[in-house]
């Protein structure tokens, strides 16, 4: 019987994004980040609606799944066609048409954003409403990832319509009884919130509406909407401006810009029936300064790119605010059109091409605006990085040593909720997923003269060996934008896991490292010129993905360290 091992797991957890790299699928390399260089902070628009959303009357506005991508155009924009007043998806989110009480997913966006290094969230609460269940789903999860120790993005809300309502809402629910109070936004804002009240935006005409203890109890910025005058104190969510101006530290960056008010009329009138360019009125995901759309531009982000660019290179901007992660959805509605008259129309969103969301869709353009948004935030607060240093202990490859408790040079990943079991946004189905089998929660790297050493811990006990996807070691080598140079394990045999090099996504053996199982730990052992004696390489430990078949597999199946398409960056 195999000697149980003690390793004492690793306690650093503030730190995450100091160790991921990648390159996204346009080629763009995201290095590891690194101490900031500057005060600056980044946010981003969440919404919480999605499957949540109810007219005054109590009516559904998600009642069917309409999606415009797969949809007929006439039915789209007839007004006998799809329903009025329900909620069109604009495309397929990576995680499917979910409803906001998902567990599963709320807890994959959580993640996403710690790994990206994002400060805060703004939540929506523009409407009429601050959505208590979604709400307290996330709150929990953000508070659950902040005991454990990860630097996880703090709170604040955006409120508009009948802004006083919201505000003494959100009072009662959260912070009259000082709830989650650690998870509240409260940067002093360079002096102008000197008691580190927690922040909100709100109508400031409706603040006299407010109880004296609530007023008191908030840091407010103005409500900013973009086809308002420009207000110094002003909390601007997008603009319609070029290049976007800054409000006391606060600039906008957005995916997108619903420039014409209606995105659909880029759509619907793409070719004008009059001489009204209704195409360019609003500014898609290929806009630039050029003045018009270029379809072929929407992959590579280049209306977002520009944003980013006014961004980092202001000398007022210390705060940006990003437009957004997860609308998806726009009401179909009916109004008049300068030179159409009365026709169908979707406010904010209606294509991938316009549309402003950064959480990874089915197709299209995958996760490539997720990577582009954290190689943008590092260059924003001036985070460079190397990496993890790869530290030398003396270690055996046929026993999984205590030894291990004096390696520090590995990062530790996130223990999440295991499988999804949860309904729809309309409740018309479930989504299941239960190809999580080990959940690997830790990953070290150390050397000897001859050999790398790769230890992976899991959640629970690791499970049987079972087929060529069972605890895999992906790694990069060399500066190719081509994916892996190599895979440990797709094959095993007798304490030997094979070591295939990758060309165009095929492999060929090339020889073995050394494995043993001792409980929730596995580790590898390969000689270091098996794998040309790499000065530097990106791993990535995976188990039930074939992420060769689908590299965006590393979000929706099995488990993957560190999530997604990231991987960690390590040195010699």
């Amino acid at each position: 019987m195999t000697e149980e091992v003690k390793i004492q797991p690793l306690t650093e957890r503030q730190n995450v994004s100091y160790a991921l790299s990648g390159t996204d699928d346009v080629g763009r390399k995201i290095e590891p980040a690194g101490e900031a260089t500057n005060d600056r902070l980044v946010g981003i628009f969440y919404v919480l609606w999605l499957g949540n959303d109810y007219s005054d009357e109590g009516e559904p506005y998600f009642d069917g799944i309409y999606d415009i991508s797969k949809m007929d155009f006439n039915t789209v924009f007839s007004g006998s066609g799809s329903p009025f007043l329900k909620h069109h998806f604009y495309a397929e989110p990576l995680f499917g048409y979910y409803n906001m009480q998902d567990y599963w997913v709320v807890e994959r966006h959580v993640q996403m954003f710690i790994a990206a290094g994002i400060d805060f969230l703004g939540i929506d609460a523009t409407n009429n409403n601050i959505y208590k269940g979604p709400l307290t789903i996330l709150l929990e999860i953000l508070e659950k990832y902040r005991l454990e120790g990860y630097k996880v993005p703090k709170i604040m809300f955006l409120t508009n319509t009948n802004s006083h309502e919201r505000v003494q809402q959100l009072y009662d629910f959260i912070y009259k009884d000082n709830r989650y109070q650690e998870l509240w936004f409260t940067d002093t804002d360079e002096g102008r919130n000197p008691d580190g009240k927690p922040w909100l935006t709100m109508r400031s005409e409706q603040q006299v509406y407010l109880p004296k203890a609530v007023r008191d109890k908030f840091y407010f910025r103005d409500s900013q909407w973009p086809n308002e005058p420009f207000k110094d104190n002003g909390f601007p969510w997008i603009e319609y401006e070029r290049p976007q101006p800054v409000h006391n530290g606060v600039i906008s960056v957005s995916v997108a810009q619903n420039s014409g008010m209606h995105m659909s009329n880029s759509v619907q009138f793409k070719e004008s029936p009059n001489d009204i360019d209704y195409y360019n009125q609003n500014w898609g995901r290929g806009y630039t300064t050029e003045g018009k759309n270029n379809e072929e531009l929407i992959d590579e982000g280049a209306n977002f790119q520009e944003q980013w660019d006014v961004a980092i290179q202001s000398q007022d901007a210390r705060i940006a605010f990003i437009l957004e992660w997860n609308e998806w959805a726009a009401l179909k509605l009916a109004t008049e059109v300068v030179g159409i008259g009365n026709t169908v129309v979707f406010f904010d969103c209606v294509t991938p091409e316009f549309s402003r969301d950064i959480e990874p869709i089915s197709g299209f353009f995958g996760d490539n605006y997720y990577m582009q948004m954290i190689k943008n935030i590092r260059e924003f607060k001036g985070q460079s990085g190397s990496g993890i240093s790869v530290e030398t202990v003396a270690l055996q490859a046929d026993k999984i040593s205590e030894n291990w408790n004096v390696v520090q040079s590995g990062v530790a990943d996130f223990a999440g909720q295991k499988t999804r079991d949860f309904i729809n946004c309309d409740g018309s189905g479930r989504y299941q997923n239960t190809t999580k089998r080990n959940d690997i929660v830790e990953v070290r790297v150390a050397q000897d003269n001859s050999n790398y050493y790769f230890l992976l811990t899991a959640n629970e006990e690791i499970t049987v060996a079972d087929g060529s996807e069972w605890m895999n070691l992906w790694l990069k080598t060399s500066e190719s934008t081509d994916g892996y140079d190599f895979v440990i394990n797709r094959s095993r045999e007798n304490g030997k896991a094979s070591v295939e090099k990758l060309v165009g996504g095929n492999g060929e053996t090339v020889g073995d490292a050394e494995y043993i199982v001792n409980g929730k730990y596995i580790q590898f052992t390969v000689t270091k010129l098996l794998l040309g004696a790499p000065a530097s390489f990106e791993l990535k430990a995976t188990d039930n993905v074939d992420l060769l078949a689908d590299v965006m597999s590393l979000y929706t199946t099995g488990d993957s360290a560190p999530y997604g398409r990231l991987n960690y960056l390590f040195t010699k």
